[in-house]
């Protein structure tokens, strides 16, 4: 029994024992006899036990008395269980309805592929060996790879770990060679040169935009130099040198000379009227390398440089 209802009985107890000690000194009469002076009192008090009989008796007991309680309970019992089970469904309902959502988006940023067998024409030969199929992904186009080997004439190889492409032999699976671009940082002094990498306008040659290099402002009473620390990291350096289109007051033909850890090694002519002409040379163990450009007030720009491991 809880302690609520011992304090209920108390309570009870108590009022009626004030109550009846209050009809006996006030209002019993003698001559009308307990009973009926005493029946309303008795009525009410009779109410109360009758409202407490649930709190008071056990309650596999208060079916006797009560035949409705237990079936009102079960009811009670019924809907609350029902109500829960619509409260999980309608939740479920919810997290399915957000999971469809979820997935409508991720499926609209994807990209779908439309395959299709293609022929290949090289040079005006038709190739028909090897996968000649292509992708349409957004409206670009991805090439199969039997493709880019029958126009590149070399094998193709792909490393899924690193996500690198390589082209050559399996010999070549590795990077040798970096541009300047990649360290500009080597190109460190010199004179009368413009570093491609912070300069204040663009540079071209033959019209095409130039990189990756530097610009010989061209004074040919000045010295134009440009100063390399290759560190003995290379073994070769290759580069692109013509007369920038942005120098229209004279067509000076040129010389450059190259100079290895102050050691003249390599010199050449440079036509002013010939679009671009490519060098390779070697610099094995080299820890400095001068650019010199001498004999013309035409500017060039030596550019598309690549060093070689």
């Amino acid at each position: 029994m809880s302690v609520f209802i011992i304090i209920f009985i108390i309570v009870i107890l108590l009022a009626v024992f004030v109550s009846v000690f209050l009809f006996l000194r006030f209002n019993y009469k003698k001559g009308q006899g307990f009973a009926k002076e005493a029946s309303p009192l008795i009525i009410a008090y009779a109410a109360i036990v009758f409202t407490a009989i649930p709190l008071i008796i056990p309650q596999e007991k208060v079916p006797v008395f009560f035949p409705e309680y237990e079936n009102k309970i079960s009811e009670i019992e019924k809907l609350k269980k029902e109500n829960n089970e619509l409260k999980a469904i309608v939740a479920n309902q919810v997290q399915e309805k957000d999971d469809l959502s979820k997935k409508n988006e991720n499926l609209a940023q994807k990209n779908f592929a439309d395959i299709s067998k293609v022929s290949l024409v090289v040079d005006g030969l038709l190739k028909e060996d090897g996968n000649t199929s292509i992708a349409n992904v957004s409206d670009s186009l991805y090439y199969n790879e039997d493709i880019l080997k029958n126009l590149i004439k070399k094998d193709l190889s792909y490393d899924e770990a690193t996500k690198t492409v390589y082209i050559g032999s399996q010999s070549n699976q590795k990077i040798t060679k970096q541009t300047l671009s990649e360290q500009y940082s080597i190109l460190y002094g010199g004179e009368n040169y413009t570093s491609l990498e912070d300069a204040d306008e663009d540079y071209h040659v033959g019209g095409g935009l130039i990189k990756d290099g530097f610009v010989f402002k061209g004074y040919s009473f000045m010295d134009n130099m440009a100063l390399f620390n290759t560190d003995s990291q290379f073994t070769k350096i290759e580069f692109d040198i013509g007369k920038v289109d942005e120098s229209t007051g004279s067509i000076e033909d040129g010389k450059l000379k190259i100079e290895l850890d102050g050691a003249k090694k390599y010199q050449e002519n440079i036509r002013a009227d010939i679009t671009s002409h490519h060098f390779e040379y070697d610099i094995t163990d080299a820890k400095t390398l001068k650019f010199l450009l001498a004999d013309s007030n035409s500017s060039f720009g030596v550019y598309n440089i690549v060093f070689t491991k």
